[in-house]
């Protein structure tokens, strides 16, 4: 007997521009094309003429205002899908940014939309939060602040899953040794906490002075309000717009992935790092214990400088703790994170949901 299930499911995605084809959420979409139970369809934004014109209207008739249009016109492709589809689910793969607007679309159509959630209570609004109410599916990446989520979504039944990466890509280098310049990778600026960075840079060059830093940061988020001096630090190598290939190598020939944070969901230069087995120095804040904190790997209390340094002068001096970590790193990627498993979950989810949805009595 066949255990082909017919089931269809457009992805609603955005595209985040310094993402290469093996970075993001979005990578989903490459791992669920595999189950032959699932027929998919991306759905993304459109920068053209007609598709913004089309948004604008869209915007303007359900009173959504002056908006990113061609993400209008995307959830105006999503409406019309599942209109037509009666059989079909969505899933808003960003589902900050989309919520609150989608909310405004015939509410027969919630029952078959999933929507992930990725920032932590301190990125909302007391509106936005608000406009949740809608929801009744969701998928969570970290579970530390699901009581949150419960209490802003009463009616949603909300899953955690885990965010995946592509542990075939992103693994480790074949080299047995590092450089004799062991070199700490910094990455991003969203929840980061920046300033204890720039506290911690001089310090460890300070008792490691053979230490280097690599700071992946795009341009335009390069600041000196929130750098400081570290823009012009002479131990430091900026790096930005990397290929694939490149960001790669970045990690691989990294010591440690130094990471300092004031808030976080998931991160994807955390998970990045975990799969090519680079050890991941970071703070003990939202979502980072779903991700080996604290048991693949030590965390600190954010804002405790003295507590990071000596674990950066613990990973520099025993190199039984550093290959240890790195090999737990690795393993809890594989066994965890591998997009293969994380996808697997969120075809179990679209499942749940089809049998759940009142279209498909």
């Amino acid at each position: 007997m066949s255990n082909r299930i017919d089931l269809t499911v457009g992805l609603l995605l955005d595209r985040i521009g310094w993402f290469g084809h093996y970075t993001g959420y979005e990578q989903l979409q490459r791992f669920l094309a595999g189950h032959h139970s699932l027929s998919l369809t991306c759905i993304e934004p459109q920068t053209g003429y007609i598709p913004r014109l089309l948004g604008k209207i869209t915007s303007l008739l359900l009173g959504h205002g002056s908006i990113n249009q061609a993400q209008a016109f995307a959830r105006l492709k999503s409406f019309l899908r599942l209109s037509l589809q009666r059989r079909s689910l969505l899933h808003i793969l960003y589902g900050d940014g989309h919520a609150c607007f989608w909310s405004s679309f015939p509410s027969k159509l919630h029952s078959r939309t999933v929507l992930t959630f990725h920032q932590p209570p301190s990125q909302w609004t007391p509106e936005a939060i608000a406009s949740l109410k809608w929801v009744r599916h969701a998928i969570v990446l970290y579970r530390k602040d699901l009581p949150f989520f419960v209490k802003a979504m009463p009616q949603a039944a909300i899953q955690f899953i885990p965010y995946g990466v592509d542990v075939d890509f992103f693994s480790p280098s074949e080299k047995s040794h590092f450089e004799s310049t062991k070199r700490l990778l910094y990455n991003g600026v969203h929840l980061r906490n920046v300033a204890m960075m720039q506290r911690l840079v001089p310090a460890i060059t300070a008792t490691h002075p053979e230490v280097r830093f690599d700071f992946l940061v795009p341009f335009h988020r390069r600041d000196k309000r929130d750098f400081g001096d570290l823009l012009h630090h002479p131990s430091i190598t900026w790096h930005a717009g990397l290929n694939d290939q490149s960001l790669l190598e970045l990690y691989r020939k990294s010591f440690l992935l130094l990471l300092p944070m004031n808030d976080s969901g998931a991160n994807t230069a955390v998970v990045e790092a975990l799969a090519c087995g680079l050890p991941v120095v970071t703070t003990d804040v939202g979502g980072i214990r779903d991700y080996g904190g604290g048991a693949v790997f030590p965390v600190v209390a954010n804002n405790d400088d003295a507590s990071m340094l000596d674990l950066v002068t613990r990973y520099l001096i025993d190199s039984a703790f550093h290959q240890s970590v790195s090999v737990q790193s690795r393993s809890f990627a594989e066994d965890v994170l591998d997009w293969s498993l994380v996808a697997y979950q969120h075809r179990e989810i679209y499942l749940r949901v089809s049998e759940s949805a009142e279209s498909f009595v």
